[in-house]
């Protein structure tokens, strides 16, 4: 279950920040770094990335699900973690095999 008041707080936090013109002071490769620490100090109080991105993750350019670089958005995700994944093949059972 997630932290869903932990990660709209860290959402409301770096739009703050933005807010305040911390990441152009900082520049992209600084933002990007900052952001990733965020992100994996999240995770020990079992914060979704999602609910953090929410509204900025295209602003900032980091996808919230692979947690890279990228200029192509939708719905907060890259184009490469937007394709489909392959269904994994069905195994016969035990049963379907006699």
């Amino acid at each position: 279950m997630s932290n869903h008041s932990g990660s709209y707080m860290l959402n409301e936090i770096i739009v703050l920040m933005g807010k305040y013109k911390i990441f152009e002071n900082l520049g992209k490769d600084e933002t990007y770094a900052l952001v990733r620490d965020i992100i994996e100090i999240s995770s020990n109080y079992d914060c979704n990335r999602g609910e953090i991105f929410d509204g900025i993750g295209r602003e900032l350019g980091i996808c919230y699900s692979c947690m890279k670089q990228n200029k192509i958005f939708k719905d907060g995700l890259c184009s490469e973690c937007r394709k489909p994944k392959p269904k994994p093949k069905r195994t016969q059972s035990h049963s379907e095999k006699a």
